[in-house]
């Protein structure tokens, strides 16, 4: 057993609003933070993952932003410094 520090990368798409912004960034890290990071920060990643590897865990990132409403272009997803896994739409 082995732990990483990970970085995530959420890339999302849509109309520039009223407010010049296709969203504030403070609200696309809330979501993110409340969607994703506090769902693993910290916790056994095999206990949501029978199968861990850094796609599929930046799909399951993928559909938990969208399940709390962004439009995702993109998920990048750093293993390492070196290692990275990208989605796209």
């Amino acid at each position: 057993m082995h732990g990483h520090h990970y970085r995530l990368e959420v890339t999302v798409e849509g109309a520039i609003g009223d407010q010049g912004v296709v969203i504030d960034f403070d609200r696309l890290a809330e979501v993110v933070e409340a969607a994703v990071i506090s769902r693993y920060d910290h916790h056994l990643i095999n206990d949501f993952l029978d199968n861990p590897t850094a796609e599929l865990i930046a799909a399951d990132a993928w559909k938990s932003v969208e399940a709390a409403g962004l439009a995702v272009a993109a998920i990048r997803l750093w293993e390492t410094p070196d290692s990275m896994v990208e989605l796209l739409a």
